[in-house]
């Protein structure tokens, strides 16, 4: 049946809510244009606990949680970074238990346990963001404004000057057609007091990485997916993550004695981290050096020295050096031109 009127629908109550533009879902969109482009969305509308929460994903790779209703811009969220691109998919999972997140260019699932934030219980209030990432990657939170966010008159995105109503969201047409129902539920622009922690990441892009799957001492295999690396332990099932990078990982490598794993990225600016690889804590950053993105990384056979091909145009090579072998103290020793691209080395 065709229905010609969105105002016929105001007041229908759905059981989900995966549509990227909406009136209960207006708010995970950013206030100005700043490139941000929500990909994905859903609610959990029927749940068990009654926590309504607006799940969303954009094109940074990066997925929000924020209060259902999200009608204001400038609802505190909380963000959490795992996929190297847009995501193309997310949805609640075991009521609302678990939410499963789909990436278009990393090809990777991602499983997150949905529980509540302890601390924003215990303190009888909203929490703090929890697993925080880069701060070049992910925007602080932005507080909330004092008092109701100007858009009564004439829906989100117009003000009122005057008698005269002026549009401020002239790039987002589809606002104008969102209507409000009869009896809206009430807004709370706070952060939502549940947290995402990610449990399972499916997928390994073989295609884009060389030699990136090893061993480490314990006998885990050790590779990378998206923008994280992943330590998986055979006989409990169960995944460790190393989160320090920002873009899709493209070389990654263990060292002979598998106690300290290397990885690369493919960025205009790509870094190399070394880190534990029982503990997945980050021991150091190696200054940059290399453009558009590092190819292939290699251990030394005394743990001692790292060698990184970068993707640019001289195939620049790189020889990191740590005197201590605990690579606290890793730092650049020589770097060289390699063979152009399409000629053999």
């Amino acid at each position: 049946m065709f229905i010609p009127a969105a105002s016929r629908l105001k007041d229908v109550r759905w059981e989900s809510q995966t549509c990227t533009l909406g009136w209960p879902v207006e708010g995970c969109w950013p206030s100005q244009n700043d490139g941000t482009t929500i990909t994905a969305v859903d609610c959990n509308l029927v749940n068990e606990h009654g926590n309504l929460i607006a799940a969303s994903g954009d094109n940074f790779g990066r997925l929000s949680l924020s209060r259902y209703p999200c009608r204001s811009s400038f609802a505190i969220k909380k963000q959490y970074k795992g996929h190297s691109g847009h995501v193309v998919k997310v949805r609640w999972a075991g009521g609302d238990s678990h939410l499963i997140s789909i990436g278009a260019k990393d090809k990777a699932i991602m499983v997150w346990r949905h529980e509540a934030d302890d601390m924003a219980v215990m303190d009888g209030q909203s929490g703090i963001v929890p697993d925080p990432v880069d701060d070049s990657d992910v925007e602080d939170d932005i507080p909330v404004l004092d008092g109701d966010v100007p858009a009564a008159v004439g829906g989100a995105g117009e003000e009122e000057d005057g008698d005269e109503v002026k549009n401020t969201n002239l790039e987002r047409p589809w606002i104008a057609g969102m209507v409000e129902p009869s009896d809206p539920p009430k807004q709370n622009p706070d952060l939502p007091d549940s947290e995402l922690e990610l449990v399972y990441a499916h997928g390994f892009q073989a295609q884009t990485t060389r030699n990136s799957l090893a061993y480490n001492s314990m006998g885990e295999v050790v590779y990378p997916t998206a923008s994280i690396c992943v330590v998986y332990n055979k006989d409990t099932h169960r995944q460790r993550f190393f989160r320090g990078h920002s873009s899709q990982v493209s070389a990654c490598a263990v060292s002979p004695n598998g106690r300290f794993v290397a990885s690369g990225v493919s960025a205009l600016r790509p870094q190399v981290r070394v880190w534990d690889a029982q503990t997945c804590s980050e021991i150091v950053c190696l200054r940059e050096f290399h453009r558009t993105g590092i190819v292939s990384i290699a251990f030394s056979g005394d743990c001692k020295r790292i060698v990184s091909v970068g993707n640019d145009a001289d195939r620049s090579i790189v020889v990191w050096s740590s005197l201590s072998g605990e690579w606290h103290d890793g730092k650049m020793q020589c770097t060289s031109k390699g063979s152009e691209r399409g000629e053999l080395s």
